[in-house]
Order: structure tokens, then C-alpha cells, then sequence
């Protein structure tokens, strides 16, 4: 009787933190790693060629692509003036973008996303 209680907890967008005696370890199941997981890769599914290899060995134009593709427009000519490529958009920080002319809410959105993106990267190659 619980388990359908947890995947009907888990088909709403809002997941709880709170643990359960039959969720297991760290009140996790594989089932809810699995539906995290999808539900994450759905999120940011790879809408061009060049998020098929890693972030690391994207160019400045693949960055261009990624941030279009994702809704990220307003930092186009920020990234572009300033040649960031994968490698440096992976360790990129919200001082930085300030410092680039991005808002504070600009940079939140591009780290939310790049983040996303590396969660999603990390967790394909397990």
C-alpha cells in the first residue's frame, strides 16, 4: 500500500525531502532516483549537436547554441565579448557574469541551467 502512495508522491512535480521506514536508505528508492533522473533529462534534453559531447570540449560557438537553445539569449553577447567556451562555462561564477554585464538574476538562470545540464551529463555516465 505504500508504493503506490510513493509514485503517486513522485508523478507531481514537487519532490519531499521527508523519509519513510519503506523508502530506505536516506529515504531514497532506486525507483526515485530513476524518475528524478528522467524527469531531469526531460528538462534539459539535448537540443543540439554539440551537447552530445561533453560541456568541457564545447567551443565559443557551441556555448553561443546552448545558451539560444535553452532560453538564454540575454547572455549571448556577454559570452560571446568575452570567449567563453565549455571550459570555462563549467566553473563560471555569478561574480564573474556580474562582472561580464549580467544581472544577478541573469547569472542565477545560466548557472541553474548549466548546472542542470552537468547533473544530467554526470549522472549518463554512470
Amino acid at each position: 500500500q505504500q508504493q503506490p502512495r510513493l509514485r503517486q508522491r513522485l508523478s507531481t512535480s514537487s519532490f519531499s525531502t521527508r523519509t519513510s521506514p519503506s523508502l530506505g536508505v536516506n529515504g531514497t528508492t532506486r525507483f526515485a532516483k530513476n524518475h528524478l533522473r528522467e524527469q531531469l533529462q526531460r528538462a534539459i534534453a539535448p537540443t543540439s549537436n554539440s551537447e552530445s559531447i561533453p560541456m568541457q570540449l564545447w567551443s565559443e560557438e557551441d556555448v553561443l547554441q546552448w545558451l539560444e537553445d535553452n532560453k538564454l539569449s540575454f547572455a549571448k553577447s556577454a559570452f560571446a565579448k568575452n570567449c567563453i567556451d565549455g571550459s570555462i562555462l563549467k566553473v563560471l561564477h555569478e561574480n564573474a557574469m556580474k562582472e561580464m554585464g549580467l544581472s544577478s538574476l541573469q547569472s542565477i538562470c545560466v548557472i541553474g541551467k548549466r548546472d542542470a545540464h552537468l547533473l544530467v551529463e554526470s549522472a549518463s555516465d554512470v
